[in-house]
């Protein structure tokens, strides 16, 4: 028996399914944040159920898929694990979209800071006083407004 092949094959498969999980726990969190504001009880729970509803329908027919083997490869695909794979791919990758976008931002800012602590004393002054155009347009943390 090839070890090596099944460790592989067992991590790349933990490794989908921890990020299937993250992605889903993401937008989960999300639906939770933004309708906490909603004012009336049935606003707020409506639809929270209707996606817990749906992703435990979208659970099942990934585990009968997955697990039982009754792929959608065939010519009786069903509405539902077509709706689930696109639930679930489209969810993974709108999760890495925003990891990569926060991850950016991290790496730009880092970038930034080693920057300004390289830029000489004298330049710094200038800039702040508004001597250089760039300085007035720049605003301080676009994330706080």
């Amino acid at each position: 028996m090839n070890w090596h092949f099944l460790f592989l094959r067992v991590g790349i498969g933990l490794a989908i399914c921890a990020l299937l999980y993250l992605s889903q726990r993401f937008w989960y969190r999300s639906l939770w944040r933004m309708t906490s504001h909603w004012g009336r009880l049935w606003l707020r729970r409506g639809p929270r159920f209707a996606y817990v509803l749906l992703l435990f329908l979208m659970v099942v027919t990934l585990i009968r898929v997955v697990i039982m083997g009754h792929s959608g490869i065939t010519h009786r695909t069903s509405w539902i694990t077509v709706l689930t794979g696109l639930w679930f791919f489209s969810a993974l990758f709108a999760y890495l979209s925003v990891k990569a976008v926060h991850g950016l931002e991290r790496i730009w800012r880092w970038f930034h800071a080693v920057a300004v602590k390289s830029t000489p004393a004298h330049l710094q002054n200038a800039e702040q006083s508004g001597s250089f155009p760039e300085a007035s347009e720049m605003i301080p943390d676009p994330g706080r407004r």
